[in-house]
């Protein structure tokens, strides 16, 4: 399963706003009663941190690289990899897997 980049940019600005709201960077309107802003600030501090995991996980859960969620490249695309990013030819042959030791 992989997150559209553009959907997870909106949920990590989302999750700022809260963020900087709940830790009083960002301040509430003059319109808001003075007796619910420590809830709201409570709130918001909840929900960032809510957000931060969820944003931790799905970069790990789509991720391109390898981690506890994605296997390691086999061979094969790792070579494909090195020479789609012209750094084959600065390595040691390719052309056959390593020695096993």
């Amino acid at each position: 399963m992989k997150i559209p980049p553009k959907a997870a940019f909106i949920f990590g600005l989302w999750t700022t706003l809260l963020l900087l709201v709940g830790g009083g960077t960002i301040t509430l309107p003059l319109g808001i009663p003075h007796d619910w802003l420590d809830y709201i600030k409570s709130w918001c501090v909840f929900l960032g941190a809510i957000n931060s995991t969820v944003l931790t996980a799905a970069a790990g859960w789509s991720g391109p690289g390898s981690g506890p969620l994605a296997k390691p490249p086999t061979y094969s695309e790792a070579r494909d990899i090195m020479t789609q990013a012209g750094i084959a030819s600065k390595a040691e042959p390719l052309n056959q897997a390593p020695a096993k030791q």
